[in-house]
């Protein structure tokens, strides 16, 4: 029994994570508790279902995936958070070189990965701010 359950461990390790059976709602819920290895993966399968919606439906799905987001993570230190997005980085660019240009682009992975490289990374930014508001009210 041990056996069947390490090899289905190090099968989902290598073939990364499924997420095709994941609701909607649950999809949004995980938003900020992804593992980092597991990332690239969640990002496939949103670009996948954000292809497949309405624009309304696109827009509300989008902003509930930012609400669980921005709720998942509100606890986490900065460092914390620069941490993962330095985890998430190394995993997305592992699977960025497993793929040719074409499918990179096709799924935005490689968008993706230009945005998570970039030196003055947007979320990053807003993140340090928001800490840094959090943490002067609470000194207060």
């Amino acid at each position: 029994m041990k056996k069947i359950i390490s090899v289905l461990a190090i099968c989902g390790f290598l073939f990364g994570a499924d997420f095709s059976k994941v609701s909607n709602e649950d999809m949004a819920k995980m938003a900020g508790k992804v593992d980092a290895k597991d990332y690239a993966d969640y990002f496939l399968e949103l670009q996948k279902r954000f292809e497949k919606m309405a624009k309304d439906e696109l827009k509300a799905f989008r902003k509930t995936i930012h609400e669980f987001k921005e709720k998942n993570q509100e606890n986490m230190t900065l460092k914390e958070l620069k941490e993962k997005r330095a985890e998430i980085l190394k995993n997305v660019e592992e699977k960025v070189k497993s793929m040719s240009k074409e499918e990179c682009k096709k799924t935005r992975l490689c968008d993706l990965y230009k945005h998570l490289r970039s030196e003055k990374h947007e979320c990053l930014v807003k993140e340090e701010k928001k800490h840094h508001k959090k943490h002067k009210k609470e000194t207060k």
